[in-house]
């Protein structure tokens, strides 16, 4: 009954099947500066992480402000990590990640 309730109270409509077209020019540029950005910024973020791991773990070498500062640096970038490696994965999942070495890894059809 609700289910056919719903069949009358939807419009009919004739969808077209839409596929994005990524062979234009600027895309293959608009993809690659976008990989090496999310790498660059996964880089960082990960040698943030183990820097302040490190710098916390330490603690007869480290002064105690430089402690106290990783210590309230490590969340931010261990949530900067989490974030940027999820925005890879999705980018890399949708249209892959080219670092302009004739190499595309993920993406469709990978």
């Amino acid at each position: 009954m609700v289910l056919a309730l719903i069949d009358l109270l939807t419009p009919i409509a004739n969808m077209p099947d839409i596929r994005p077209d990524f062979t234009a020019p600027f895309f293959k540029g608009f993809i690659m500066v976008a990989s090496w950005i999310l790498a660059i910024g996964l880089v960082a973020a990960f040698i943030a992480v183990v820097l302040g791991v490190t710098i916390l773990v330490f603690k007869g070498v480290m002064s105690s402000q430089l402690r106290a500062t990783a210590a309230a640096a490590l969340p931010w970038a261990i949530i900067g990590l989490i974030v940027l490696s999820g925005i890879t994965g999705i980018f890399t999942w949708l249209l892959g990640l080219d670092f302009g070495f004739g190499t595309t890894f993920g993406g469709p059809g990978h």
